[in-house]
């Protein structure tokens, strides 16, 4: 199987292709995730993309890469950061409904949308879960490496909303 972690920063896993713009430890690919991706049409089993494409200018470029790469009935994982941020090297924002149309069964996106370059949506979805924390919590334990009382992810309506995962499997 063939399972890339594309944008992996520190975040190394075993038995992944670890896939980074920055060359460090344990890198196996160095990538460049706003161009072409360098494997063969549907041959990755698994994507995972975390906390990236908030980063990336033409992200819809990356996951038309990403829908080229990827088998039938492969799994895609994207986590981004929920809405506004006050981070300044994110150059886009995501909410529960952005990836709608690459997975959301809806005419009108494909009609009204000339951007896109698919009529029908390749993937299916197997959850969409968004996780709250309390303020900044979840910048300051990954990039400063800080925990504080509350930096755990919890799933509670009234505190601020952090965090969007999409699991995807490719139709």
């Amino acid at each position: 199987m063939i399972k890339l972690n594309l944008g992996c920063g520190a975040n190394i896993r075993n038995d992944w292709i670890n896939c980074d713009f920055i060359k460090q430890n344990n890198i196996n690919l160095l990538l460049d995730l706003s161009t072409y991706l360098p494997f063969k049409n549907e041959s990755v089993d698994e994507i995972l993309i975390s906390h990236v494409l908030e980063h990336i200018q033409n992200w819809e470029n990356t996951i038309q890469e990403i829908i080229r790469i990827l088998k039938p009935n492969g799994r895609l994982t994207i986590m981004v950061p929920y809405g506004l941020s006050l981070v300044p090297y994110h150059l886009r924002y995501f909410d529960s409904h952005t990836l709608d149309i690459y997975f959301n069964n809806c005419e009108r996106f494909y009609s009204d949308c000339f951007q896109s370059q698919f009529r029908t949506p390749p993937f299916r979805l197997i959850e969409k879960k968004i996780k709250r924390e309390i303020w900044f919590g979840w910048h300051i334990k990954h990039y400063l490496k800080i925990n504080y009382f509350n930096s755990k992810l919890i799933e509670w309506p009234i505190i601020e909303k952090c965090e969007i995962i999409w699991k995807l499997s490719k139709i």
